[in-house]
């Protein structure tokens, strides 16, 4: 499960990283096209904002789940002393 969470953390990263070059190539390829260089430049931004989102979201999951399992482990072990 951790792993799962960890690598759904990362794709989302490195999506929101790749719109976010990709939003600013366009605004800057685009610059003189006014509206369509507008549109696509936030609409790429708020994606990339919506995917860094997700992706801690999902970090706090997994860190939450890491902290159990740790917690459990430390139990274990002081019941065995």
């Amino acid at each position: 499960m951790r792993a799962r969470y960890f690598r759904n953390a990362l794709v989302f990263l490195y999506s929101s990283i790749s719109i976010f070059a990709v939003a600013g190539i366009i605004g800057g390829l685009t610059r003189g096209w006014d509206e369509i260089s507008t549109v696509l430049t936030i609409g790429l931004t708020i994606i990339g904002i919506i995917c860094i989102t997700a992706a801690a979201i999902i970090l706090i999951k997994e860190s939450s789940l890491a902290l159990r399992i740790i917690e459990s482990h430390t139990r274990k072990l002081n019941e065995k002393q």
